[in-house]
């Protein structure tokens, strides 16, 4: 097997990985990525591939998805970010993952992608995550492609990062407290301590 689908399965394992564990809702269980989900030779390239093993029954649409990469203007949800996706060097797209996975034909959400392609001999993929919870892990690749342009890492790998479910531009945005709500929970967690 080749370095670079050994990297795309290690990509998919770890989006699964960290989408999943960035949900705001203890009830959402998961989240499959195709493979080859950071494939493709142009922004506009689809790309994608075949799963690996068995697909757990009901999941095989999202698995066989073909993801389509744009420039990154659309994805932009705040000031920074409009003037960092600006890069055309940026590529963006879109994968659909379901809100339940015990219930795999009910409502899905739209998780934002973000990757610097490799700009040399690619051997694979590099995700980034800031942590969170609610943090963008798009708009933290977008930052770090400056960092990495014409470096050995930035030559050799691709940099993806993700929005988890209801971050930045995944969507349905989700936002757990009102912003009073929010100043309320940080005052009383003030007062018992």
């Amino acid at each position: 097997m080749s370095q670079a689908r050994v990297g795309r399965r290690l990509l998919v394992l770890g989006v699964a990985a960290l989408i999943g564990a960035a949900a705001c809702s203890s009830s959402v269980v998961g989240v499959a990525v195709p493979v080859g989900a950071v494939a493709g030779s142009s922004p506009a390239a689809r790309s994608g591939g075949s799963a690996t093993g068995a697909v757990p029954a009901g999941l095989t649409s999202f698995y066989a998805q073909k993801l389509i990469w744009t420039g990154c203007a659309d994805y932009a949800t705040t000031d920074d970010e409009k003037a960092a996706y600006a890069n055309d060097k940026l590529d963006c797209s879109r994968v659909s993952v379901p809100l339940d996975y015990t219930n795999p034909t009910g409502p899905t959400a739209s998780v934002a992608l973000l990757r610097l392609r490799a700009t040399g001999a690619r051997i694979g993929s590099m995700l980034v995550n800031p942590g969170g919870p609610g943090a963008s892990g798009a708009s933290l690749a977008a930052n770090l492609s400056t960092t990495l342009a014409g470096t050995p890492l930035g030559q050799r790998f691709d940099l993806v990062g993700f929005d988890p479910r209801g971050v930045g531009a995944s969507r349905p945005a989700v936002d757990c407290l009102t912003d009073a709500e929010a100043d309320a929970e940080r005052e009383d967690l003030d007062v018992d301590t």
